[in-house]
């Protein structure tokens, strides 16, 4: 089971999404369950578009990992949100054959604008129209892009 929380950064041109890099660095700090990928399985996330997001961490508040995301990710301490979008998904197990993994999200719509530099941890980080983006970029979050309005099936 995954609990994560997304940052929908709405801005001048669409939303905010990029593609992550040094994954090393991604594990540590926002992503920790990503220790457990497989080197295909890593090249192949580092390929996909994504929200920017993190794991909640045990015993966390969705708006303190929300902070996060914005100032220790994006680099931005001048934003507003509100309450999250809270929803549930569940798909057959990769890693455990014949059983459900189950997502838990917080999607916190955001208002801000861009960092002034991309961080050195992202990859085309940039606004993006929603008409733009397909379900399939997102890999294993596209049902949750649709569902968010960030991309289209």
């Amino acid at each position: 089971m995954c609990i994560s929380v997304f940052a929908v950064v709405h801005g001048s041109g669409g939303v905010l999404v990029g593609k992550p890099r040094q994954f090393e660095f991604w594990a540590s700090r926002w992503m920790g369950g990503w220790n457990g990928y497989s080197p295909k399985e890593r090249e192949a996330f580092q390929d996909q578009t994504m929200l920017p997001c993190t794991y909640l961490r045990e015993g966390e508040h969705p708006g303190s990992a929300l902070e996060r995301i914005m100032h220790d990710q994006l680099t931005i301490t001048d934003y507003e949100a509100g309450n999250p979008r809270i929803d549930s998904w569940q798909a057959n197990s990769d890693w455990y054959p014949g059983s459900l993994h189950w997502d838990l999200t917080f999607s916190y719509k955001v208002a801000a604008e861009g960092p002034r530099e991309v961080p050195e941890w992202w990859s085309n980080l940039r606004f993006r129209s929603p008409g733009e983006l397909r379900a399939v970029d997102f890999g294993w979050n596209g049902d949750l892009a649709v569902a968010l309005g960030v991309a289209r099936d």
